[in-house]
């Protein structure tokens, strides 16, 4: 999640989740992030699911740390103040998390899309969610450029909500996901993108 200066051209393009205010960039929002609670399979028949926030207490959560990610929405959303006691595992890689939750470690918060890209996990429903706006920039003096220009349609293209539901700014239930990105998951390669059955008979006890 570490995020090159574009101003500074140590980056052509870069997608962030914050909104660079520099003048010299060209900034544009291409869709948003919902963020949902998962746990796998295997976790809920061992542990059950919370399905209250009351009842998080009796279970583990694994938490990202990272640059642009808001170390204080985890207990925020959650209505707690202290993470203390709850969180099981810590990464700052957001595939980590994923396959931490595909595994059995736990209950993670990812995008509302991982069921519909192939991930065996279960939306937990205890009445939160979150998102974040991705923002696409780049440098004003490649605007002119026939190769940007090719990259940054390409980038609009995969993440625009006309084509993607994921990425709408209205939350849509990762149950409800699954219908509405089959014809996206099947003509624009997302099959597999997301290793369905990876966590199978591999969960921790």
């Amino acid at each position: 999640m570490e995020h090159a200066d574009v101003a500074r051209l140590e980056s052509d393009i870069a997608i962030q989740l914050e909104p660079p205010t520099n003048p010299d960039l060209i900034v544009a929002k291409i869709g948003r992030l919902h963020i949902y609670p998962f746990v796998s399979e295997g976790y809920r028949k061992l542990y059950g699911v919370p399905a209250s926030l009351s009842e998080l207490k009796n279970h583990r959560i694994i938490k990202q740390n990272a640059p642009q990610v808001d170390d204080t929405a985890y207990a925020r959303i959650l209505g707690l103040t202290s993470l203390e006691g709850i969180v099981g595992f810590k990464t700052n890689s957001s595939i980590s998390v994923l396959y931490a939750v595909e595994r059995g470690a736990g209950m993670g918060f990812l995008p509302t899309s991982s069921i519909a890209l192939g991930a065996p996990l279960i939306a937990v429903d205890m009445g939160v969610s979150h998102h974040s706006d991705l923002w696409l920039a780049y440098h004003k003096e490649f605007r002119n450029s026939d190769r940007h220009k090719i990259v940054i349609a390409w980038l609009k293209q995969i993440f625009d909500p006309k084509i993607y539901p994921c990425f709408r700014d209205e939350f849509i239930h990762p149950n409800d996901l699954v219908p509405l990105m089959t014809g996206p998951r099947s003509n624009f390669g997302l099959e597999g993108y997301a290793a369905a059955g990876l966590a199978q008979g591999r969960e921790f006890d």
